[in-house]
């Protein structure tokens, strides 16, 4: 398996132990967000919704593009890095 670097911003850095990134290992997407699920679950409550979905609230990226639009079996190479950030809207 490929080891694979999560960063994460405020706030979601206080759900992975106040860390700002973490290595973890997985094969795709969808398993990269298993991992960081089960590593930390207070994370998973705000990450994805019952049905394993992201959140609408939240971007998340694979070496800057989000992965709304690629496929959740696109594979991971070693060194890849996911970003997740929040929303942020104005007015």
């Amino acid at each position: 398996m490929d080891t694979i670097t999560v960063t994460a911003q405020e706030p979601f850095r206080k759900l992975m132990d106040n860390e700002q990134s973490v290595k973890i290992t997985a094969k795709t997407i969808s398993e990269a967000l298993q991992v960081l699920c089960r590593k930390f679950p207070i994370m998973a409550q705000r990450l994805v919704d019952k049905q394993g979905q992201v959140r609408p609230f939240i971007n998340i990226y694979l070496n800057q593009e989000e992965i709304r639009f690629l496929s959740r079996e696109t594979a991971l190479r070693d060194g890849d890095e996911i970003s997740i950030i929040p929303a942020i809207s104005g007015g």
